[in-house]
């Protein structure tokens, strides 16, 4: 097996741990047997995006399209100090300072509803 396969495949299954560990808080915290959620967080997607650091024109560079999450949650590991991560919050896009040493988790539509 190539490193970088076993590396990925590492990383997927402490990924797997953390998302379980959410999931449990989650159906704690809303009173909610975790049993019931053990399905709602089984995909994995990995993609990695860069983002290079372009002040001198940061309004041309393009990056994914506005969206939402359609999943349970995604977990976000960001690794330099690129804010390419905004939310849309009172009809205004807020830049997410990057926390290189921390993994973000963002609410999908699919744990909102």
């Amino acid at each position: 097996m190539s490193d970088i396969r076993k590396s990925i495949e590492d990383y997927s299954s402490e990924l797997m741990k953390v998302s379980h560990s959410i999931v449990t808080f989650i159906a704690k915290t809303l009173n909610i047997d975790p049993k019931l959620m053990e399905d709602k967080y089984v995909s994995q997607f990995l993609r990695m995006n860069y983002y290079p650091p372009c002040k001198a024109m940061a309004d041309k560079v393009l990056g994914f399209s506005p969206h939402s999450d359609g999943s349970f949650f995604t977990l976000l590991l960001e690794v330099n100090s690129v804010p390419a991560l905004q939310i849309k919050r009172h009809n205004a896009w807020i830049p997410v300072k990057p926390n290189p040493k921390a993994l973000l988790v963002n609410v999908g539509d699919y744990l909102e509803v």
